[in-house]
């Protein structure tokens, strides 16, 4: 019997090489030494994947890497949790990469390759198929980061999901060309629930306060729900209904790596909200997935 799936993630995805603790470049020509190295698939894709792992969740995921041993390394990992029938391998294309490094106090740095993430397009994505396995919802991430994709192609892929009677969302990261609004904002009228940090709302919208962010998203078109996430100051949520609440932060007692806790946080409203919890119980319980992200060391532990 054809195994069934609530949800489809599709997007990037990539290694990630984690520097910990990060104190600085060496200086050129020499060498420094830091306590770990770790290896492991990041990206929306991976990143979403550790909450689906940990909930028992299986899901299909559609993205592409290389033919390379870091491509074998991200498919060996997503098949944990996930359908990959549909990831597809570039013949011309190196398996996404980034340099990560975390600092003591847990904030990041990145340098990024986009490699094969930069070839994937609707072409490598089909919804009948994915609606014909039982998906209700689609997440795409990262906007911004899959060229092939981005544009008038992201938007006609979350218009036809809709025909196909899925729910979607989006998530997004800093955009690096300063494009902001006027590169997301065609996509907000197709998108269910959008969920940018303080940094990204406040460029996207101009509003420095996450609540009037959060309420701007919506006027721009978001159909169900904007949540502004604030690290340590919570989340802040608007809906299309016309409720506006706040959800404080979980807090643990150190932040050990902040990578991937946004994602974490839209795996768990995502799941929550295909669960039937409303709006408010769902953001609770997705505060608590990116609580737990913060208090990890490394992906295993999240899981």
């Amino acid at each position: 019997m054809t195994e069934r799936y609530r949800l489809a993630v599709v997007g990037h995805v990539c290694v990630d090489v984690a520097a910990r603790p990060f104190t600085g470049f060496p200086e050129r020509g020499r060498l420094i030494e830091t306590a770990s190295l770790d290896t492991f698939v990041g990206g929306a894709i991976g990143n979403v994947g550790r909450v689906i792992e940990a909930s028992g969740e299986r899901a299909v995921v559609v993205c592409r890497v290389g033919q390379d041993p870091w491509g074998d390394l991200a498919v060996d990992s997503l098949e944990r949790w996930s359908d990959t029938r549909f990831v597809s391998r570039s013949n011309t294309a190196a398996t996404s990469a980034t340099l990560v490094f975390v600092e003591a106090d847990g904030e990041r740095s990145f340098i990024h390759a986009r490699g094969a993430n930069a070839e994937l397009a609707g072409e490598h994505i089909d919804l009948v198929a994915l609606a014909g396995l039982g998906v209700r919802h689609l997440h795409v991430g990262y906007a911004l980061l899959l060229p092939s994709l981005d544009g008038a192609p992201m938007v006609e892929l979350l218009r036809a999901a809709t025909r196909l009677g899925m729910s979607t969302s989006l998530d997004m990261t800093w955009d690096p060309d300063g494009q902001w609004m006027d590169a997301i904002a065609p996509l907000l009228p197709h998108v269910d629930l959008f969920c940018p940090n303080d940094l990204e709302a406040a460029a996207l919208t101009g509003e420095v306060a996450p609540a009037r962010a959060a309420q701007r998203l919506i006027d721009a078109g978001v159909r169900r729900m904007a949540v502004v996430t604030c690290g340590a100051a919570g989340a802040f949520a608007c809906t299309q209904a016309g409720e506006s609440f706040h959800v404080p932060a979980v807090h643990s007692e150190s932040i050990a790596d902040a990578t991937g806790a946004g994602d974490c946080f839209n795996a768990g409203l995502i799941l929550a909200l295909l669960d039937g919890l409303d709006e408010r119980s769902a953001v609770v319980g997705a505060t608590r997935q990116a609580a737990t992200a913060l208090a990890a060391r490394s992906p295993k532990e999240r899981r």
